[in-house]
């Protein structure tokens, strides 16, 4: 082995010995990107909404406190702070590059809070039974709050797909109370699924 390292010129030995040392530090520690200083200036933003603050000794995020307080009260009142905490959730995903938008969206934390908003948000509209009829299938939520609707439900869109929305639909199909046993068409009517957007924007 020495003399097949003794018949090697020293420069290409050389070259080799810091091609490989290059190559492993960009293994243990890969250059970071534009999106990467983007995603961790995304997270420092929603700490402690989405991930529960280091300081203190509450195991729940923000977040998770809110949704909780938001399904008990089930009312404006009780879901205001949420409702505002979405609002600057979706204002801080816009603060992102495009490019970067849907790497930060598919953080798991984001992802998951974006789809549990929009999913909260169909269920506090339809009740604990199905709506009555059209008019009524906004429930409590004015203006305001179908606007912040309309904007997760574009910004789920633009970052998971409309395969990933029609899945979510479905899902709401099934789930909502008292669905199952409607017409598929009576159902969709009473959704705030099915409202316009454009009205809201």
């Amino acid at each position: 082995m020495n003399q097949f390292l003794a018949r090697i010129p020293k420069a290409i030995l050389a070259f080799s010995a810091i091609a490989i040392g290059t190559a492993l530090i960009i293994l243990k520690d890969p250059p970071r990107t534009v999106c990467d200083a983007q995603k961790d200036i995304f997270i420092k933003q929603m700490t402690p909404l989405l991930l529960p603050d280091p300081k203190s000794t509450k195991a729940q995020s923000q977040f998770e406190l809110l949704v909780e307080q938001c399904k008990y009260t089930n009312g404006p009142g009780g879901c205001y702070e949420l409702f505002m905490q979405f609002r600057e959730m979706l204002s801080s995903l816009s603060g992102v590059s495009n490019e970067c938008q849907r790497q930060v969206g598919n953080l798991s934390l984001v992802r998951k809070s974006l789809w549990e908003a929009i999913d909260l948000l169909v269920r506090l509209a339809w009740g604990q039974t199905p709506p009555k009829g059209y008019y009524q299938r906004l429930g409590w939520l004015d203006y305001a709050d179908m606007n912040l609707f309309c904007q997760l439900k574009q910004k789920v869109q633009y970052l998971y797909g409309k395969a990933a929305w029609q899945s979510f639909q479905e899902k709401m199909f099934r789930d909502l109370p008292g669905a199952k046993n409607r017409p598929r068409d009576k159902v969709w009517g009473s959704m705030i699924l099915s409202v316009n957007c454009s009205s809201y924007q």
